[in-house]
């Protein structure tokens, strides 16, 4: 199973003058990769919270994009690319329920969710704050478990 790609076009990374140290960065990185659920995540951050102090947006945004890739493996999600102006969400499911829910998130809130070709939906909107892209992903999944 691959890791979903999530591009929302905002800076997500630990800066430079937050944890100065590469390797000690680099190794951040990569446990955070590693986390396999939301438990996982929150206990990282507490501990670069407890090590570094109060999160950049930055970093805060890495931290909502991982927690983002977890909750997107529910819905065979292969990845979300959103900007300001919307989006594309693309999905590599053959799962008959999964499908219907698409085909009725497209007829009943086509305000907000059009088709698109190759297993994707279009994301209507204007998004111009990275915390209006991470509600738009959220309002999907949560229209998606309903």
């Amino acid at each position: 199973i691959h890791e979903t790609e999530i591009e929302l076009n905002i800076p997500a990374l630990f800066p430079d003058d937050f944890i100065p140290d590469v390797f000690l960065r680099l190794t951040f990185y990569k446990r955070l990769s590693q986390c396999e659920n939301k438990d996982d995540v929150t206990e990282l951050r507490v501990e670069v919270i407890d090590r570094f102090g109060k999160l950049p947006d930055q970093a805060a945004n890495l931290f909502e994009i991982k927690l983002l890739q977890l909750q997107s493996k529910q819905f065979d999600i292969h990845s979300i690319r959103l900007d300001q102006y919307g989006g594309t969400v693309k999905f590599d499911t053959k799962k008959e329920e999964l499908l219907r829910k698409l085909i009725q998130l497209v007829q009943t809130k086509y305000q907000d969710y059009k088709p698109a070709p190759d297993n994707s939906i279009r994301m209507i909107g204007e998004f111009p704050q990275a915390e209006q892209r991470f509600e738009a992903v959220e309002k999907l999944f949560n229209n998606l478990q309903n």
